[in-house]
């Protein structure tokens, strides 16, 4: 909610997906062309602004909750679909990424479990 005050307050146009790190509480949120250029937003001691760098990704989708045991499932089956790859590497460590808000129903929501890689050349 910390997140979402702050954009809401700001007037920053919504935009999807929102990305969650493995460390409960851990969220990003991308900023639009035109709001990543805005003068006036600053930090809290909850929102840290900063740039995120362009990332190739191994990714999974998930269909259904935003549970733990979701993330698990998937992320055990990429970890073994990127073990089988001989052009590409895990280069960082996994997050999610939601799609729906939370007040969509859970057999709705959609979601994915991302490992950025890197060539192994």
């Amino acid at each position: 909610m910390k997140l979402f005050r702050y954009i809401d307050s700001n007037k920053i146009p919504m935009t999807a997906p929102v990305e969650a790190g493995i460390r409960p509480g851990t969220m990003v949120f991308y900023l639009d062309e035109t709001s990543a250029k805005r003068t006036d937003l600053a930090e809290t001691p909850q929102v840290k602004l900063s740039s995120v760098p362009e990332r190739r990704v191994a990714a999974i989708g998930i269909r259904g909750s935003y549970s733990r045991e979701n993330y698990e499932e998937a992320l055990a089956e990429l970890k073994a679909w990127l073990a089988k790859r001989t052009d590409v590497k895990a280069a960082g460590e996994p997050y999610a990424v939601y799609w729906n808000s939370p007040f969509v129903p859970f057999f709705l929501k959609q979601s994915e479990v991302h490992i950025p890689v890197a060539p192994t050349k």
